[in-house]
């Protein structure tokens, strides 16, 4: 289990993970959720399921940080978090639009880790 913060703006792109199934209990704000053909609107209280292989994307359209308890099947997504997240801090003055060698730097993580992105953040 992880928990997420999604700033105000913040955006994960339109991706698909190969390896897990990714489920999430909203505890503040609220998210726009895809996944695949279905687009809602999460709001504090809620939860969603998005199985492996189906493309999903999380994008906080508020002007207040979204934050979440994400779990993923099987254990291992972790590491990605670890190797391409930000701390809470850093994450604070990073830029809305992420910078091309970010993108390229995110894209290298994802493969490594059985993620396929689809749609970079803040396209």
């Amino acid at each position: 289990m992880i928990e997420g913060i999604v700033p105000p703006m913040g955006d994960g792109g339109l991706h698909v993970h190969l390896r897990e199934d990714e489920s999430m209990y909203l505890l503040d704000g609220a998210l726009e959720v895809t996944i695949g053909e279905q687009m809602f609107t999460l709001n504090s209280g809620e939860s969603y399921f998005a199985p492996r292989g189906v493309p999903q994307r999380l994008r906080n359209l508020g002007d207040v940080p979204a934050r979440g308890v994400l779990t993923m099947t099987p254990g291992g997504f972790d590491r990605f978090v670890v190797e391409a997240g930000l701390l809470a801090a850093a994450a604070s003055v990073m830029p809305q639009e992420p910078m091309v060698e970010q993108l390229a730097r995110l894209m290298a993580i994802a493969e490594a880790h059985g993620i396929q992105i689809l749609a970079a953040p803040g396209s």
